[in-house]
């Protein structure tokens, strides 16, 4: 390889602007660094806060669910419970205090959470259990309390439980009340059953009382079973105005809303740690410090080593380096003179010099193509190499396969926009895969042919069968199988010898494959029997014209090394659909009906399968 002249006077001017250079680009670059990552940062922050907020809202999400569920189990529970002793009641409208006593005493059970259980008939309480403590709710005219007669009006107007509360009871202390219509079996209006539920109890019970410690903030609202529209009645009604996890809690025809958000807040959760800003501002600025270093370092390189590694780093079989005109102003490799000769004598010259036009225009062509595109471009070629003018005599002749990658040189290395085109010749790989391919296909052909007529084998036949046979029921068109076995061949063999019997079967196989067309398929089933496979036919008139022709071919003897032999055949032929749906029924009857037509082995015959007519002599 030729190593370019340096101008002295260019040398003693290099390290001044490698020092202006050196200076400003480093600097640069580590401001875009600082920059890039900062925002980076900014940019990564800002979705990890929206990840981490998504989190927390899952995170609410999934235990205010729980939180919902434990509230409808037990006012649904309790509901339950109530219209169960509705349903009693209502069986039973003549009840009297002690019936009534020994129902409620076994509704007092303290996982229920009730306070008592009031009866009343046309809407005023006449029982009450446990009596103690809250004999002062004897005799209350529900329906004109303030308080409570809106509730029994919608138990009344929906003829469903309805729970309403929290409310002041009369009797003092706040509660939920599960009221109950009653209707006697005739569909009369009795009254209505009430149980009031303790508050405490039932607010500890479904964990309530222990939101604090989850940390989260939880409201309700809906009071008297109003759904959103109701009061507050537990936590501060403010949640519902923070976008907080909504949820609607449903018992019956009453509904509450349930909000849920974070104790500190939304922002507070997503909020990102401090470290976040203090590590990517550190990890920032050493990134620049580092950046400015490598970037000084590789500017200092590129000016002596670029061009040197670039070549070293990709040393080809055979290496070229070739500007846009075509100009060869490189060859280097190629030490190997079992694969290339000596192309030192093209350096200088241009494509159009050393080879024919027509590929020169082609190489040319993909030379500009890197180039505009300033990416990899490679291809497969062949190459007659004595048609290369440049070379020596000493290598390969006659034509050659390359496989070439062209890549385009940085600016500034050569005088012009050239590129690197690296060359390996891949001739004895090509060769050995065409080799691989051929041998593959002769190795096909022998597990599907027979090795004696070449005609198709019984797996060859077959597969054609069962592909005959699809089409035909799909397209409503005929199949026809025709068995062929040849008489008195036995004697050929035993006074011949096996050589001329072969000889007579290849004879044979070469007539039948004239009587039909070419998408017919003839196969040698074994011995001296063979298949024909008539595919899209017209049925029966089709085989009978193709077995004529079989029979007519034997009209000339077969001559073989002098002696001449008079061969008749017997022909058995089964039609699709007539004579079966499948492959193996059309074999069966088609064998049947060539042993039905070795009646006569005289002369040759063909028979049709049941239930065809029998065999008729060729005439």
């Amino acid at each position: 390889m030729n190593e370019p002249r340096q101008d002295p006077a260019a040398e003693s001017r290099l390290p001044l602007a490698m020092h202006r250079v050196c200076s400003i680009v480093p600097l640069f670059l580590a401001l875009v660094i600082l920059v890039g990552v900062l925002t980076a940062a900014g940019v990564l922050g800002h979705w990890w806060e929206e990840y981490r907020l998504e989190q927390a809202r899952s995170q609410v999400t999934q235990e205010a669910s729980a939180l919902r569920s434990r509230i409808e189990g037990e006012l649904n529970a309790s509901v339950s419970l109530v219209a169960g002793m509705g349903v009693l009641v209502g069986a039973d409208p003549e009840i009297d205090g002690q019936r009534f006593a020994t129902i409620a005493q076994r509704m007092m059970r303290p996982e229920f959470h009730i306070r008592n259980v009031t009866l009343a008939p046309d809407n005023v309480i006449r029982y009450v259990f446990p009596l103690a403590s809250n004999t002062r709710a004897l005799g209350l005219d529900i329906r004109e309390h303030p308080v409570q007669g809106p509730s029994l009006e919608r138990v009344m107007a929906t003829r469903a439980p309805v729970v309403a509360g929290p409310t002041e009871l009369v009797q003092g202390e706040r509660a939920l009340i599960v009221r109950v219509p009653i209707y006697e079996d005739d569909g009369r209006y009795w009254g209505v059953a009430s149980v009031p539920l303790d508050l405490e109890r039932f607010y500890a019970a479904v964990g309530l009382r222990e939101v604090d410690d989850s940390g989260l903030q939880i409201a309700l609202r809906g009071r008297n079973g109003l759904g959103d529209t109701g009061d507050a009645f537990f936590g501060d009604g403010a949640v519902f105005e923070q976008e907080p996890v909504r949820m609607g809690i449903t018992f019956g025809v009453s509904r509450c809303e349930m909000a849920a958000i974070p104790e500190q807040g939304w922002r507070a959760q997503a909020a990102l740690p401090s470290w976040w800003w203090w590590a990517w501002g550190g990890g920032a600025l050493l990134l620049a410090i580092l950046g400015g270093v490598v970037a000084r370092q590789a500017l200092l390189l590129r000016f002596f080593k670029y061009r040197l590694e670039a070549i070293v780093a990709t040393i080809p079989d055979l290496g070229f380096v070739i500007d846009d005109r075509g100009q060869f102003r490189e060859v280097f490799g190629g030490q190997e003179q079992r694969l290339y000769g000596d192309l030192r004598g093209m350096v200088g010259r241009r494509l159009h010099q050393v080879l024919p036009f027509d590929r020169a225009e082609q190489f040319l062509e993909w030379i500009r193509k890197a180039l505009a595109e300033r990416r990899l471009v490679t291809l497969d070629y062949q190459l007659d190499l004595a048609q290369i003018d440049g070379g020596d005599k000493f290598g390969p002749t006659g034509a050659q396969w390359f496989e070439a990658r062209i890549y385009p040189l940085p600016p500034g290395l050569e005088a012009r926009p050239s590129v690197l085109w690296l060359a390996y010749n891949v001739t004895e790989r090509m060769q050995a895969l065409a080799e691989s391919e051929q041998i593959q296909e002769q190795m096909r052909h022998m597990a599907l042919h027979d090795h004696l007529t070449g005609l198709a084998n019984r797996a060859l036949l077959l597969d054609r069968l069962e592909k005959a046979l699809e089409w035909a029921r799909r397209n409503g068109e005929s199949v026809a199988l025709l068995f062929i076995d040849l008489n008195r061949f036995k004697p050929i063999n035993d006074e011949h010898g096996h050589e001329v019997g072969d000889r007579v079967l290849q004879q044979l196989a070469g007539r039948l494959s004239g009587a039909v067309r070419e998408v017919d398929t003839v196969a040698r089933h074994g011995g001296d029997e063979f298949v024909i496979l008539l595919e899209g036919v017209d049925g029966w008139r089709a085989a009978e014209r193709v077995a004529d022709n079989i029979v007519a071919s034997l009209d000339e003897p077969v001559a073989v090394d002098g002696l001449r032999f008079e061969l008749s055949l017997s022909i058995g032929i089964a039609i699709y659909p007539e004579h079966g749906e499948s492959a193996d029924e059309l074999q069966r009857v088609a064998d049947d009906a060539m042993y039905a037509a070795k009646a006569d082995r005289s002369r040759s015959n063909y028979a049709f399968g049941s239930p065809a007519a029998g065999s008729r002599a060729p005439g």
